[in-house]
């Protein structure tokens, strides 16, 4: 996945597949599609949700 472009034409992130080509969301695997949706619910949380992960030390790193 990439950040939208910074001329503002596009809100929306476009998605790369392995090779850097643009892929449509439409297109991805399966398990590309749950990554994703995994994601989008780690971002979720950290930024407007509870921070349920936080709280389960998920962002902790190793010591």
């Amino acid at each position: 996945m990439s950040v939208p472009d910074s001329s503002g034409s596009s809100s929306a992130p476009t998605y790369l597949d392995a090779n850097g080509n643009l892929i449509k969301k439409k297109n991805l695997s399966k398990q590309a599609k749950q990554l994703l949706h995994d994601y989008q619910l780690i971002q979720y949380d950290m930024s407007v949700g509870k921070n349920y992960l936080k709280d389960i030390d998920f962002v902790d790193l190793p010591k």
